[in-house]
């Protein structure tokens, strides 16, 4: 099971300061739930960076985004 960031209705750069805190301490999946392009963006650009699977679905006016455990 994936710990959940609910980060809808929040503007950059919360979502993706909200996402880097969760990368810095967790290796499991995690998923972020944001509601704006932009942010689906940039917690994009961090979860490839910091070498996660990424994928994204879009839910109504919800945009989940999937990121996969840390690779070691």
């Amino acid at each position: 099971m994936s710990l959940v960031i609910d980060a809808q209705g929040y503007s950059c750069p919360q979502p993706l300061m909200m996402t880097m805190e969760a990368l810095a301490r967790e290796k499991g999946p995690l998923t972020v739930l944001v509601d704006g392009e932009n942010a689906r963006e940039s917690v994009e650009r961090a979860a490839k960076k910091s070498g996660r699977s990424f994928r994204a679905t879009t839910e109504g006016r919800v945009i989940r985004l999937e990121l996969g455990p840390a690779v070691k």
